[in-house]
């Protein structure tokens, strides 16, 4: 692998973009755009082209090189690819394979993937991961090897934050992460205000202060779900724990301050309350911080279709609940755990995923998209559970599910300008993936392994025995 100093090349020629893309609702002082150039054999690739600064990477030659198997962009403009090219932390160049290797002189590193796909990584826009300081590197490491690049705690209190600060600032943190301060406990017992002293945007290279974090409801850690109806006999249900005119207020200073705002919401009572305030804190607002209802256990179709109307993004979780051993009533049955509920109620609806891990059991990304489309998940046993017919129908296609943990995740963090897709001018987060989700069969997903993870052009997690596809390693 490529020490630290090697990883931060680049970072000073971007640095006025990465300081404003990390910035929610943000535009970038510095404009990066992919463009079309036609080669001599006639064909075209996208290149990066640079606006305003005079200083960007060179296309003549490319640092790193992927060819041989297909390239999953991401990117609906440029859909798959031959091959790809990396110059410091940044793509610059994907197209043809003939194409992109003119950008290949004798210090290229060139990776022949031998039929594996390249694809973004994966962000991760809600977990907790990483929030266990003593278990901090096996947990990261664990993260990495998940094929996440990017992933942002859902949650942060003062000693954490510190704590992160601390780790970054000793570049002890490899994968890019983004913190949510907490306004209030996972009880809905607002904190100080620590969170009005904070400044939204980068630390460092690898940490950011995205935005803030609001309790509406309870769940499995405190209070209860604040739903119209029981999702199982004997569960408890509560009223929301805030209300309306309050999270109002949090949620215009928040906006104010250019802090993004994540609600936790499960019940369809606590969802309908955060959409009323946040349509009525955001009625005057010009910002586009994509504020968030996150886990949206229990969503109805009316709800559905306000998020898209108030500008709200939902996102839910990876996992579905088929290898739980409840009784489940006809309100779950009809409104729990649907992640297809709001793209099909309100289609054009940008919808995320997240892991919540490891508050939700842990099992992965790949099991998580092998859950968002077939509604099934990994038993204790190892083995996935076989989901009832009324769980399937809500399941998403590979397409969206590929979507829901790449791009439309760096869109609910503000950050899809910079990660999410295979796109000349943003960051060289890559993962090299066994075979092509896309084009594997909903019940061989689980069959999917994840090879190498790229961080900004570096190698930060190598699959033994994948040391071929891990550049510089």
């Amino acid at each position: 692998m490529l020490n630290r100093s090697a990883r931060l090349i680049g970072v000073v020629i971007t640095a006025a973009l990465v300081t404003a893309a990390c910035t929610p609702g943000t535009d970038p002082t510095t404009t990066v755009a992919p463009a079309t150039t036609t080669t001599a054999s006639g064909t075209t690739i996208t290149v990066e082209t640079t606006t305003t600064n005079p200083t960007e990477p060179s296309t003549d030659s490319a640092d790193l090189v992927f060819f041989g198997g297909p390239i999953v962009t991401m990117d609906p403009d440029i859909g798959m690819a031959e091959a790809l090219a990396v110059t410091g932390d940044r793509i610059v160049a994907v197209g043809d394979r003939a194409d992109i290797e003119i950008l290949v002189d004798a210090s290229t590193e060139v990776v022949d993937l031998a039929g594996r796909t390249l694809l973004p990584g994966f962000v991760d826009p809600h977990s907790h991961a990483l929030s266990d300081a003593v278990g901090f590197e096996d947990d990261q490491q664990r993260t990495l090897a998940a094929g996440i690049t990017t992933i942002a705690d859902g949650s942060v209190e003062p000693d954490l934050y510190d704590e992160f600060v601390t780790r970054a600032r000793s570049d002890a943190i490899r994968v890019r992460l983004l913190m949510y301060a907490a306004i209030t406990d996972p009880c809905g017992v607002p904190y100080d205000e620590w969170w009005k002293n904070l400044t939204p945007g980068p630390i460092t290279d690898r940490l950011s202060l995205a935005g803030v974090k609001i309790f509406s409801d309870g769940s499995f850690v405190c209070g209860a779900v604040a739903a119209s109806e029981p999702w199982a006999p004997g569960a408890t249900i509560g009223p929301p724990y805030q209300e309306m005119s309050t999270l109002r207020d949090w949620i215009v200073a928040a906006d104010e301050r250019s802090l993004q705002v994540v609600v936790h919401a499960q019940g369809d009572l606590a969802i309908e309350r955060v959409l009323d305030a946040y349509e009525s804190a955001l009625e005057d607002s010009d910002t586009d911080l994509r504020h968030r209802i996150d886990h949206n256990t229990f969503v109805t179709p009316e709800s559905a279709v306000r998020y898209r109307e108030i500008g709200v993004v939902p996102v839910v979780f990876g996992g579905s609940p088929a290898c739980t051993d409840l009784e489940w009533t006809d309100f779950f049955k009809e409104f729990g755990e649907r992640p297809n509920t709001i793209i099909e109620a309100a289609p054009g609806t940008i919808v995320a995923w997240h892991s919540d891990d490891p508050a939700w059991p842990p099992d992965g990304t790949i099991p998580d998209l092998y859950s968002l489309v077939t509604r099934s998940r990994l038993g204790d046993d190892g083995q996935p559970c076989t989901p009832e017919p009324w769980m399937t129908t809500g399941g998403v296609t590979i397409d969206q599910a590929v979507q829901m943990m790449t791009i439309n995740a760096a869109y609910a963090l503000g950050r899809e300008a910079e990660i999410g897709s295979l796109t000349p001018g943003k960051l060289a987060d890559l993962i090299v993936l066994s075979a092509n989700p896309l084009t594997t069969p909903p019940d061989d997903l689980l069959d999917l392994t994840v090879l190498t993870t790229i961080v900004g052009g570096v190698t930060e997690h190598c699959s033994p025995g994948s040391e071929s596809l891990c550049p510089y390693g």
